[in-house]
């Protein structure tokens, strides 16, 4: 056979002096003079930090007596040499190092095996390396790479000859002297037939052949006018007008799309780890039907999924669907929480290379990741060389977790200038908002650092209040309490305002309880008036077998956001329990107490206030400046930083005297003596006094800040109180609130009248770049760089690729050339194969060394050649294939080819086949009527980016729809029901063929499923309405419908007693039911509706 053409020929010296220069840089890298002087810090780092902990972790294997995996971290020769891995350490470049790398414990390798070391000692040689790897007394070091370790290996005359690789000829049909041969197809197929000894099969009758035709093109079966009509044309092209008549409709790129959305891996979620909706993937799903529909030549369909963003066009809508192809590339599964997002990138890529080879040339390009392919002529080099291109493609916003896949909107130019003239005037007020409230904030922050003394007084008188209320006692049974004066106890039924229901029957007599009548939030006001004001304690008695916390405001001030959060056991009166919620501060007169709950409250029976013991009010802290409102979020921080000093922090004093607060501070200072001073403080007031002295200090005292480090982390550090992100909005000056107000309603107000544009999933270009070689397929051990190219066993084309873009339009371009042995091959045989069952080559996604050889070569040849010589038409290819004896063949048995050729290899017959799961379900829907032809659109029921984790989080409504299968929703990990039981390709997936399984459960499932009741019932009010008074008319209407053929007299007649015996039982056992007839009749659909007749196509 041949060698591709000029363009695709392979050169075996290609990249040869790639590795040289690898080898050059490498010794420029790893070369360190003799003699060089180290600096003595370094020097006294290593010894300090670095080589103990190379001693005692590492080098009871890593040695040089016996290193393993040839590591040995005794010397820095051999740390720069390596083991087998390769080098250990790339002086200043940590995070390229594979010995940082395994002592952080990354994907690939973790050292030491059992326990990672501490971060302290990884952040020590991880500084070490950055500073060049400075060794004391170590020889000049110079390792010399191995000269073949990462060189392109030189494919053998046998690998390079094998016949997918060689150009696609134009075989002369076989010339024969026979009247069944109509098409060259024919030749080709009778010429192998007669080597050995078989003859074709019997031309299927009309019936059969229109409604096999019917279902290849449309998955639908013809209607019983549309089968009397071709029985009727008796015009020698009528076969020819009838294939005519089924491409031009639109069904058949619902159809044949729905074909190549399994090679596409379609899906309408991501899966994997975060299964979120991909709300439109379905424009990508709908570009491919209208590109069937209209016949779009397939090297342009090619070029569009590919690179359709890079193609030029004055034609919007043009774009719009160049641009929409391109979801192709980004519809696979993505693992969006991997945390280290390098290798989330890479693993991206490698699904597109993937899919990408798979998909147009058949090639599994993928298991070249780790190593050189394994059989087929394709290197390392090669799959680096197009993850080049991948790489230099943007198809995530981010690769953080949870990453965020690209979607673009389908806008002109102009409306995208417009949109970010638009954005610009928004970002701009953002901008005006953000300094404003950073000003505001920084005053604030100014401000309160000031006050460091009252922070943490309110700070311990907050920790004590919550101890006590641990510690608190309730009194609600207590009838004696309750009776004293100032206590008050209110019926939970007895609210002044609320929206829930008062139930004061179902729980027993003085039991009241408040129930949710829909409304949300729950929510419940009371009124109360107390006589004196001061500090209450405020209890809750309720029931609740789960827990519902709920929101406690006095006088619009939040007091708890879990009261009555508890879990007492039942919702019922027998576990109804007291609890101590709050002490609150109570105005005298009248106080306004509500409580609400997102959803439905707990069974609340009674509240009760009472005033506080008078421990608690010894709480009550007299502030340093009585002027100075403290602000609750950072409060809130002082009370964590004190509940979680250590003994010798600044704040331990400030817990010593939350835990005791008879305590002298002068008893406890600890640590914070220094900083306090002589002579020390006695009361707690004092120490705040000295506290903000000293703070007021730092804050003016750079040198004095420096000597107190932890008091600076506490005023300044990213880690202390005053360090949070919450809204402060609600402290700042009323002049200042105003003027943000008014700026967030004008950036409300451009929002508003933002254009949305329809998005889409698709890629763009982004920076150029060529990837290194991942040794093993791990980013962590790199080898040499690859420039963007392709395979070299199908192209001499070293690069064709501009330095300045992605290399993805070249890439579409190749694939698409009329020349290129495999685009033609690969997607005539994926189209051969969907007519008969099985393709040419039997494995369509693998033309490699391990794939099957064609049963037909030379036919292959022709067929793809005439392919590229019509224009790349599909329909076309159509044509020439369902016009040929050999598509028109029945399935008649032949005992003679059968042994012979028991997998009818040589199509010595037509194939019979199952049904699809699409064709099952949209032919149920076209037997019962009910079928809606609309087309385009989504009915996934999840916002875009929502997740949809599993069949529980997909609204079934999803799939309650009469309209085509190939609409109905595609969730990874959530398939629809009838597609799981009738073998429906993996959308996770590339699947070129589907598997055809027979088990029990789809028998079961055309028998008892609600989908085929419903239209069974469907069916039967059909052929009652068309045929109220004739049996016999309605069984054979019933038959021809489903079989596209009349019954035989004896069908008729066992049908018939079949429909009158059950109506006549069902009467029986339902004599108030006035429904037998249909009763009787809906049985009988679902009888021929689940018979293989119904379910196979001869």
């Amino acid at each position: 056979m041949q060698r591709p053409a000029a363009g695709f020929q392979t050169q075996l010296s290609i990249n040869r002096t790639l590795p040289v220069y690898a080898a050059c840089a490498a010794l420029m890298l790893l070369s360190r003079p003799a003699g060089a002087a180290n600096d003595p810090a370094d020097v006294e780092f290593f010894e300090s930090r670095v080589r103990p902990v190379l001693v005692e972790s590492c080098a009871d294997c890593h040695n040089s007596d016996d290193p393993e995996s040839g590591l040995s971290v005794d010397s820095l020769a051999g740390l720069l040499q390596g083991g087998t891995r390769g080098p250990a350490v790339i002086p200043g470049k940590p995070d390229e190092s594979l010995l940082v790398s395994a002592m952080r414990h990354g994907e690939l390798l973790k050292m030491p095996p059992k326990e990672k070391l501490p971060a302290r000692q990884i952040a020590d040689v991880v500084r070490w390396i950055a500073g060049g790897a400075v060794w004391p007394n170590a020889e000049p070091v110079t390792v010399a790479p191995n000269a073949t370790a990462h060189e392109e290996p030189e494919f053998t005359g046998e690998q390079l000859s094998h016949w997918a690789f060689q150009p696609v000829t134009r075989p002369a049909p076989p010339e024969l002297d026979d009247d069944w041969a109509q098409s060259p197809i024919d030749h080709f197929v009778l010429s192998q037939l007669r080597e050995a000894g078989l003859h074709p099969a019997v031309p299927a009758d009309r019936r059969t052949l229109i409604r096999r035709v019917t279902f290849d093109l449309h998955g639908l079966p013809p209607t019983p006018e549309e089968v009397d009509a071709f029985l009727a044309d008796d015009a020698p092209d009528a076969f020819a007008r009838l294939i005519d008549r089924l491409l031009a409709s639109p069904h058949y790129g619902q159809r044949w799309g729905r074909h190549w959305l399994d090679v596409a891996r379609y899906a309408e979620s991501n899966g994997l780890d975060e299964n979120l909706a991909y709300a439109n993937a379905y424009r990508y799903r709908d570009w491919v039907v209208d590109a069937f529909n209209r016949d779009l030549p397939y090297d342009q369909f090619v070029i569009h999924q590919i690179a359709g963003d890079l193609l030029e066009t004055g034609d919007a809508n043009e774009r719009f669907d160049q641009l929409t192809a391109t979801g192709f590339l980004t519809l696979g599964g993505k693992m969006l929480a991997e945390d280290d997002p390098v290798k989330m990138q890479m693993d991206i890529i490698d699904e597109q290379i993937d899919t990408t080879s798979r998909a147009f040339m058949g090639l599994t390009m993928g298991c070249a990741r780790c190593h050189h392919h394994k059989f087929d002529p394709l290197s390392t080099h090669d799959y680096y060389a197009l993850a080049g291109i991948f790489k230099s493609t943007k198809t995530m916003e981010n690769f953080s977790v949870v990453a965020r896949w690209q979607e673009r909107p389908l806008a002109t130019p102009d409306q995208l200038a417009e949109l970010e003239r638009q954005q610009a005037a928004i970002d701009e007020l953002q901008s005006q908002i953000d300094a404003v409230d950073e000003e505001a904030r920084e005053e604030l922050l100014e401000e309160s650092r000031r006050h460091v003394g009252d922070y943490l007084l309110a700070a311990v008188a907050i920790e004590r209040e919550e101890r006590i209320l641990e510690q608190a006692v309730t009194i609600g049974d207590d009838a004696e309490a309750v009776a004293q004066p100032g206590v008050t106890v209110i019926e939970a039924e007895d609210y002044d305002r609320g929206n829930v229901n008062k139930d004061t029957t179902s729980y027993g007599p003085g039991i009241g309880v408040l129930v949710n009548r829909g409304e949300t939030p729950n929510f419940v006001e009371y009124e109360v008036e107390v006589a004196e004001e001061g500090l209450y304690q405020f209890e809750l008695r309720y029931a609740a077998a789960s827990s519902r916390p709920c929101e406690l405001s006095i006088n619009d001030e939040i007091q708890s956001d879990d009261a009555a959060g508890e879990v007492t056991g039942t919702w019922f009166p027998d576990s109804q329990t007291w609890f101590v919620e709050a002490f609150v501060w109570l105005e005298e007169g009248d106080n306004v107490i509500r409580l609400e709950h997102p959803q439905f409250f707990p069974h609340i029976d009674k509240l009760l206030l009472a005033p506080a013991a008078e421990e608690l009010a010894e709480i009550e802290h007299e502030p340093l400046d009585p002027d100075f409102e403290l602000i609750p979020e950072w409060l809130g921080r002082w009370h964590d930083a004190i509940r979680g000093a250590e003994e010798d922090s600044l704040l331990a004093v400030w817990k010593r005297l939350s835990d005791d607060p008879a305590t002298s501070p002068a008893e406890v200072l600890g640590t914070a003596a220094a900083l306090i001073g002589d002579p020390p403080p006695e009361t707690i007031h004092e120490l705040a006094d000295r506290f903000e002295e000293a703070a007021l200090r730092a804050l003016e005292d750079e040198s004095f800040a420096d000597a107190h480090p932890e008091l600076q982390t506490l005023l300044v550090g990213d880690a202390g109180p005053f360090a949070s992100d919450e809204e402060l909005q609600d402290h700042y000056a009323e002049q200042v609130a105003l003027q943000l107000e008014q700026l967030h309603e004008e950036q409300e107000q451009l929002e508003s009248e933002l254009p949305e544009f329809p998005q889409v999933m698709a890629v763009s270009d982004q920076a150029a770049e060529d990837v290194k070689i991942h040794i093993r397929g791990s980013h962590l051990t790199l080898g040499p760089v690859v420039e963007r190219r392709f395979p070299r066993a199908i192209t001499d084309e070293q690069s064709s690729i501009a330095e300045a873009g992605s290399g993805r339009l070249e890439l579409a371009r190749w694939l698409a050339d009329e020349q290129h042995p495999l685009t033609a091959r690969v997607f005539v045989n994926r189209i051969w194969g969907w007519h008969f069952g099985e393709g040419l080559v039997r494995s369509p996604d693998n033309f490699g060394l391990l794939g099957e050889q064609p049963t037909h070569p030379e036919l292959l040849d022709w067929l793809a050649a005439e392919f590229v010589e019509g224009g790349w038409s599909i329909k076309a290819l159509h044509r020439k294939i369902l016009l040929s004896s050999t598509y028109q063949m029945s399935t008649a048995a032949n005992p003679q080819a059968e042994a012979l050729d028991p997998d009818n290899r040589l199509l010595w017959r037509m194939n019979r086949r199952r049904l699809e799961a699409e064709a099952i379900r949209d032919s149920l829907l076209v037997c019962g009527g009910s079928l809606n032809a609309e087309m385009r659109g989504s009915l996934l029921p999840t916002e875009n980016r929502a997740y949809v984790t599993s069949t529980a989080n997909v609204d079934p409504v999803a799939y309650v729809t009469s309209r085509r299968s190939v609409y109905v929703p595609v969730v990874r990990s959530a398939l629809y029901d009838v597609f799981q039981a009738f073998d429906f390709a993996d959308p996770s997936a590339l699947s070129g063929k589907r598997q055809s399984t027979t088990v029990a459960p789809q028998a079961l499932f055309m028998m008892n499923s609600k989908f085929v009741s419903q239209q069974s019932q469907a069916m039967a009010d059909r052929l009652l309405q068309a045929e109220p008074e004739d049996e016999p008319a309605r069984i054979e209407l019933a038959y021809r419908i489903a079989y596209a053929r009349p019954p035989t007299q004896a069908e008729i007649d066992r049908a018939t007693g079949y429909v009158r015996e059950y109506a006549y039982r069902w009467q029986e056992l339902h004599p108030d039911h006035e429904d037998s007839d249909l009763r009787a009749w809906q049985s009988f659909c679902r009888a021929i509706l689940s018979a293989n007749e119904f379910l196979y196509v001869e």
